[in-house]
């Protein structure tokens, strides 16, 4: 297994003759420099070492969750004043969800208390969660099940989680709640 990322052995071995043996070094090598000694992949290093890379980004990774956190520059201990700064983080949330097209059946809250332990919270649903209105009405139920009001909350995170999609939705899959998108 080559010792640099995207260098094999030989071309590593290379490199150590010319005195490259970290980023920095690299990137005092002129181009014609790299080429004659790399060929085409001297380009590729030049640039790279400078931080061009005109490659388009692919992503592969499939969203498994979706959520918003806030710290509070003071602890908080008011669980009307948490559950109401829980509802506009529920708000970014579910705006986010119908960007992407995104319907989850899990709800999780996590709070951070002031002594930094934390707790989540969690609550899946048999049917999806398609309106805003069943993540508010979660909220104070997920809260009651932590110690916030007793202990001082300094961090809190509402994620959505277990999706399906809009579009397998569209294709005939059938769900309890009609989609209020």
């Amino acid at each position: 297994m080559p010792l640099h990322y995207g260098v094999g052995p030989v071309t590593e071995n290379k490199m150590h003759h010319l005195g490259i043996k970290v980023g920095a070094d690299l990137r005092q090598k002129s181009l014609i420099e790299l080429t004659s000694h790399f060929g085409k992949s001297g380009d590729y290093y030049y640039h790279i070492a400078r931080g061009v890379d005109h490659r388009p980004v692919r992503s592969t990774r499939v969203r498994k969750s979706l959520g918003k956190e806030t710290t509070f520059k003071q602890d908080i201990t008011n669980t009307d004043e948490l559950i109401s700064n829980l509802n506009l983080l529920a708000e970014t949330v579910f705006a986010n969800l119908q960007t992407n097209s995104l319907i989850p059946k899990t709800i999780t809250l996590k709070i951070k208390y002031a002594d930094f332990q934390t707790a989540t919270r969690a609550h899946s649903s048999q049917s999806h969660i398609t309106e805003l209105s069943q993540i508010k009405t979660l909220i104070p139920e997920l809260l009651s099940r932590t110690n916030a009001g007793k202990q001082g909350v300094r961090l809190i995170d509402i994620t959505a989680s277990n999706f399906a999609q809009k579009k397998a939705l569209k294709k005939g899959l059938q769900f309890d709640l009609p989609l209020g998108f």
